[in-house]
């Protein structure tokens, strides 16, 4: 091809596509100052505009994602904090996406420091939506126990700022995250307020009938099986009336399991396996816990064989998961083992039930230790610290303010009567203030307290029951004749008995909190005491019994009786004066 002719080629192929690349960067450039003047709208206090547009950052590519926001961050109008706490909204939120569902420990001081800023504007509907967002990002990572603190401290703050009609979705989803704290009450209270509020029709479509749902569930938790039955049924209702089969199933599980409470085993029967039926393929956890209950039937009606036939179905399709099991479904799966191993107890087949005991009870101590995380009582600590945290700010804003006052007052009033007035009063304020901070603090303190106290008792009744678990099953084995593979698994099971060094560990670092000082103060005046009369010293001040910590120490109730006497040796007690209420008063 000659040379000119390539040149025409090229002026061709630019003419054609140069405007088209114009037409895109101006495109770009639009959507840009757009996004800009939305970020900067201060009517915008709800983040309805906000998360529009995160939703189209969403159907960017990751680099186009990322150019996009670094030309906002570019183009940004200078010491506009508001502006600057809704980009690092946008900026947080981008990373998420790029982690989830890693990365938490990356996002949290992210959405720590968008609260910080959102604080420094002073604006406290501004500050309110970002706890809420903050809420909401735990939630998604199964963080309850900050999901609930930040989400709470947001309703509490945006309830004296706006209509509460208008945060009913808002109710209905601290509902949900109550729920997985246990705590059902609470979730009964802020669901039932978002469904008054909300006036959702009755045929709402799918989201009304998963808040009756959890409605159900919370009064199945508390028990309350005519409450539960109701809301089950009104869902179930909905459901069909919508031809929606998979809520079908799901609310005929829960109803399948108010009806085996009831002792009504055929009925419950009935509506277990219809979910089965519908959501194997669909919603596993559900079916999955649906062929827990029927096997549950069958256990109490001694066919032990239909009953493994159901409970290995139930962990083939909780174990479907994965590693997206919740801890909801995690407890599912860790109860199946339980009953497994009951089965195989019943059928004295005690090697198998000591497998499926013991996969029980490594899960069982993995969910105890999140839920313990995650506590209504943790939570109710965070949210008061969160709340402290908030009235202090307040109160040194106040404080700042009013210094600011007398400044001016001192330059403008030159009145040595006047001034002396205003450094009077200004020091009653600022006493006012300590007392005020002294008080909060003490009340986070006191909540603190509180928080280990249910904590300790917890991990006690957690350990007795792990105990009284194991003595069951050794006095199984004991019960059957002697052989080497028997008594291998004799001495496994005596060996779990035991306090471990790393229960030890916690138990001690709980009790510290409780009782500060007391085992250095034992060490102190009594530097030969050994660690077996530490541990009993420490139990017999929580008023234990002799069977009970002898349960948690692994030892007979002779050798509790033997440490114990040999602990009152050691703090050279005479017969007259009662142990306990030494330990208690030292």
């Amino acid at each position: 091809m000659p040379r000119f002719i390539k040149i025409i080629f090229k002026i061709f192929l630019f003419s054609l596509f140069t405007p088209f690349s114009i037409a895109l960067a101006q495109d770009e450039m639009i959507s840009v100052d757009n996004w800009i003047r939305i970020i900067e709208n201060k009517e915008d206090k709800d983040f309805k505009d906000l998360l529009a547009v995160e939703k189209e950052f969403e159907n960017l590519d990751p680099n186009a994602e990322s150019l996009a926001l670094k030309r906002i961050e570019e183009l940004s109008p200078k010491n506009d904090r508001f502006f600057l706490v809704r980009l690092k909204y946008l900026l947080a939120k981008s990373k998420l996406r790029s982690f989830y569902p890693a990365g938490l420990e990356l996002i949290v001081p992210l959405m720590d420091d968008l609260i910080q800023e959102a604080y420094l504007t002073e604006d406290d509907l501004l500050t309110a939506q970002c706890y809420w967002e903050f809420g909401s990002v735990m939630f998604a990572y199964n963080q309850f126990d900050l999901a609930v603190s930040y989400s709470l401290t947001s309703i509490e703050m945006r309830e004296k700022l706006v209509d509460p009609k208008n945060l009913f979705l808002d109710y209905i989803q601290l509902g949900e995250i109550l729920f997985h704290t246990r705590d059902y009450p609470g979730s009964i209270k802020y669901t039932r307020r978002g469904l008054v509020l909300s006036q959702f029709p009755k045929n709402g479509g799918a989201s009304y009938i998963r808040y009756l749902n959890t409605l159900g569930q919370n009064y199945l938790q508390l028990d309350r099986l005519d409450s539960a039955a109701y809301y089950f049924e009104v869902a179930f209702k909905h459901a069909a009336e919508l031809e929606n089969q998979i809520w079908m199933g799901i609310n005929s599980s829960y109803l399948g399991q108010v009806s085996f409470l009831n002792g009504d085993y055929q009925k419950s029967k009935s509506q277990l396996f219809f979910d089965y039926q519908v959501n194997k393929t669909n919603e596993f956890n559900i079916a999955g816990n649906s062929m827990r209950w029927l096997s549950k039937i069958y256990f109490e009606r001694d066919d032990l064989d239909s009953a493994k036939l159901c409970v290995n179905e139930s962990i083939a399709l909780l174990q479907k998961l994965d590693g997206k099991i919740a801890l909801q479904t995690s407890r599912y799966l860790e109860e199946a083992f339980y009953l497994k191993s009951e089965i195989f107890k019943k059928e004295n087949r005690l090697d198998s039930a000591l497998h499926y005991f013991q996969r029980y009870s490594e899960l069982h101590n993995a969910n105890e230790g999140s839920a313990l995380l995650s506590s209504n009582q943790v939570t109710k600590t965070k949210v008061s610290n969160e709340k402290n945290r908030f009235a202090l700010w307040t109160v040194q804003q106040e404080i700042a303010e009013e210094e600011k006052t007398r400044n001016i007052l001192i330059v403008s009033i030159f009145v040595l009567s006047v001034i002396s007035g205003l450094i009077l009063f200004f020091k009653q304020r600022q006493l006012k203030y300590k007392n005020e901070i002294f008080r909060l603090q003490k009340a986070a303190d006191d909540a603190e307290l509180s928080l280990v106290k249910n904590q300790i008792g917890i991990f006690t009744s957690k350990l007795l029951e792990k105990a009284q678990l194991i003595e069951s099953l050794e006095h199984k084995f004991i019960e059957k004749e002697f052989s080497e593979e028997r008594q291998q698994y004799l001495s496994e099971l005596s060996n779990q008995k035991i306090l471990t060094d790393e229960d030890w560990q916690k138990f001690k670092g709980l009790f510290e909190k409780l009782h500060p000082g007391f085992f250095s103060l034992l060490k102190e005046k009594f530097p030969d005491i050994t660690l077996a009369e530490k541990r009993i010293a420490a139990l017999i001040r929580m008023q234990l019994t002799t069977k009970e910590m002898a349960s948690i120490l692994g030892i007979s109730e002779a050798s509790a009786l033997r440490t114990r006497s040999r602990l009152k040796f050691r703090l050279n007690l005479s017969s007259e004066i009662n142990l306990e209420n030494y330990l208690i008063n030292l």
